[in-house]
């Protein structure tokens, strides 16, 4: 009886142990902070749309990315201008256990108005950038940029005319950026992924 029970036990944990979920696999590789700065070049959509694109990038990724909302939380309270950028966002990475650093900004983001014909011509122009950041050393790794993008609509003077980054030529031209600066990223940060794996030095 005792051997019996003792074989029903182990079957009965076999069949338990069967049931348990198992232990889902860390994505590979160092995790990336992707952080709206420097402050000066900031528009808010762009880190989370590039981290959205990024991760849809056909064989990516061998790396994995810090959660967005303590990041966003962080670059709103750091000072993300001029020459402190680099360093604080370096900190930042660190702070959330990141290996890597990417600021992500706009060195151009322009919107001009003109009136014409009794009506109004609005362009834009948008071109983005990455810079990739060791967290540990604040030593630049790598930057990448998108091509430059431009629009105009023609529209009447009547016309509620939205806040820039509320504008949605300015969010369409952001996204078109977006789409070109995200497969340059991706490779570069595999890249920098296979570096760390290989324990190559930067």
């Amino acid at each position: 009886m005792t051997a019996i029970r003792l074989g029903l036990t182990g079957l009965l944990l076999a069949a338990i142990s069967a049931c348990a979920p198992t232990a889902v696999d860390e994505p590979a590789g160092p995790l990336v902070a992707l952080i709206n700065a420097p402050a000066e070049q900031r528009v808010s959509m762009v880190a989370a749309t590039l981290q959205q694109e990024v991760t849809g990038v056909r064989s990516c990724c061998s790396f994995s990315f810090a959660r967005s909302q303590p990041v966003r939380f962080q670059e709103t309270h750091r000072d993300l201008f001029g020459s402190r950028a680099a360093p604080q966002a370096a900190s930042l990475a660190r702070n959330l256990g990141a290996r890597l650093a990417v600021m992500a900004g706009a060195p151009r983001y322009e919107r001009t108005v003109e009136s014409v014909d009794g009506g109004r011509e609005v362009r834009g122009v948008v071109q983005l950038r990455a810079t990739v950041l060791d967290a540990d050393s604040g030593e630049q790794l790598g930057t990448v940029g998108s091509l430059t993008f431009r629009d105009r609509r023609l529209e009447g003077e009547d016309q509620q005319l939205p806040e820039v980054e509320d504008d949605p030529l300015m969010i369409d031209l952001t996204r078109q950026a977006v789409s070109d600066l995200a497969p340059h990223l991706a490779a570069l940060l595999e890249d920098l992924s296979e570096d760390f794996a290989t324990g190559s030095s930067f």
